[in-house]
């Protein structure tokens, strides 16, 4: 899909939020209306005790002074404690209980706003999509997929709703600002791209995952002075929002938590469905996962930390070079290839290192959902990825006893759940690697510049606001499915 200028995508995004669909606001209102009657209930203590404490402190000493002492669970970077700590005034300047269901709701707004916010960028996505791609294309032009029903995908998706209403996790929130910071780089908005990223790293220690191959990107497309751009604005707004705790002498308490983010759970799993999870069922003789550090050798010689470590880096070098590859081609913002990629980088994150929580797939969900827009033969992969977090996250926050007792009842659901995910990131990595090579073939038969033209251009035909026919990633004609 060509382009006019390089933030033409974001600017059509803007006009497709500007010209707005009345029923796309009716289903946000009832994706809200679906999680409000969850938001009052606690069903997971320790993480929403965590959230109130925070509030607590930052509103009654200020939020410069939240690292200040060893608060439960305090791992988190400032960026949502801004959040909370905003909420916290509103909650005591109206109402005066430092503890109520009320309270509970309050802490778990953030991450209901962020469900109903990426249901609303996917909606712009398919709006867009279904604005600029040839009506000859029936996936985007009278297809499956209308921006009602991308809106609905994720609105009423029931693991989102899970994450969110029920646990009161924050995970959509860096699985939605890595979408929107990819999707810049995609469309050459260097700035915007490079503050996300940082908003990102200071949402959750999570957000370092995707830098590498996103510089990657950004230097393969913009070129060394599109990574100096990206990271003044990043440094920007990490000056900002670290500033009063700097300022307040906290600033090595702030530090402490991106280095010693890999040191807090040192286990093999800490409740996730990966392969360590297959590992600990084989050779545990039915005990927990927590029973099982991660520094213990394996194979008699080498911890399983390093292992994994060693096997992520290697997953992530790959990862990296492709982003590469495809920041040297064509690819757009509305390129199903670059979406799988993001995709794989969270699986791989999620697979192969040890200490990893149920929930860090989370945002797969997030960045697989453009690839069923444009591809809908990944519409079942998709669904197996959804079951299998949901049933990860039911694993620690069941919301009743039948459920938990349903969930029970499903002999090997972790070494199911386990290979599906790793059959899943196989797929992609194949899918990347047919892609790579389509696109590199049509590089090699791309016609060499005209003697006539200015130098950079090419003998070509008027182009078109369509796809070209086959080209990698995009979603097939219905006669080549």
């Amino acid at each position: 899909m060509s382009e006019s200028s390089p933030a033409a995508a974001v600017r059509g995004a803007t006009r497709s939020v500007a010209s707005f669909d009345p029923w796309i606001l009716g289903i946000l209102v009832a994706g809200l209306l679906i999680r409000l009657p969850f938001l009052p209930h606690i069903y997971y203590e320790p993480d929403i005790s965590y959230w109130k404490s925070w509030l607590a402190y930052s509103t009654a000493n200020g939020i410069h002074q939240v690292y200040a002492l060893e608060l439960p669970g305090q791992t988190y970077p400032p960026l949502l404690l801004y959040v909370l700590w905003l909420l916290g005034s509103l909650y005591l300047r109206l109402w005066r209980p430092e503890d109520s269901p009320l309270l509970t709701a309050i802490v778990k707004i953030p991450a209901v706003v962020g469900d109903l916010v990426v249901a609303l960028l996917l909606c712009v996505f398919a709006r867009h999509l279904w604005a600029h791609l040839s009506p000859a294309r029936p996936l985007a032009a009278g297809g499956r997929f209308s921006p009602r029903v991308a809106a609905a995908i994720l609105a009423f998706h029931p693991t989102l709703i899970w994450n969110s209403s029920l646990w009161g996790q924050f995970d959509v929130v860096i699985g939605g600002i890595a979408c929107v910071a990819w999707f810049l780089l995609l469309s050459g908005s260097t700035w915007r791209a490079g503050a996300l990223l940082a908003a990102g790293v200071l949402t959750k220690p999570q957000g370092l995952i995707i830098l590498p191959a996103a510089a990657a990107l950004l230097a393969a497309r913009s070129g060394a002075m599109g990574i100096v751009k990206a990271i003044l604005a990043g440094a920007s707004v990490c000056a900002i929002v670290t500033l009063p705790f700097v300022v307040s002498g906290h600033a090595g308490k702030l530090a402490g938590i991106y280095a010693g983010a890999g040191g807090v759970y040192p286990y093999l799993s800490v409740n996730a469905y990966n392969p360590w999870w297959i590992y600990i069922a084989a050779f545990g003789g039915g005990r927990s996962c927590l029973e099982f550090r991660d520094d213990a050798p394996i194979a008699g010689f080498v911890g399983a930390h390093h292992v994994g470590l060693v096997l992520f880096m290697a997953a992530t070098a790959w990862i990296v070079w492709r982003s590469w590859l495809l920041g040297r081609g064509d690819a757009t913002g509305f390129s199903s290839r670059a979406w799988r990629l993001l995709t794989l980088q969270w699986l791989a994150f999620f697979l192969l290192p040890t200490q990893i929580h149920e929930r860090y797939l989370f945002p797969a969900l997030i960045s697989m959902a453009p690839v069923v827009l444009l591809e809908r033969r990944w519409r079942w992969v998709y669904g197996l990825l959804s079951l299998g977090v949901l049933l990860n996250l039911m694993l620690i926050a069941p919301a009743t006893r039948t459920i938990f007792a349903i969930s029970q009842t499903l002999s090997g659901r972790g070494i199911l759940a386990a290979l599906a995910f790793t059959a899943i990131a196989a797929a992609l990595a194949l899918a990347e690697i047919r892609d790579g090579r389509s696109a590199a073939g049509s590089a090699r038969i791309r016609p060499r510049p005209s003697s006539d033209g200015p130098r950079g251009s090419t003998a070509r035909s008027e182009p078109s606001t369509a796809p070209a026919r086959g080209s990698a990633g995009d979603p097939p004609v219905e006669g080549e499915r």
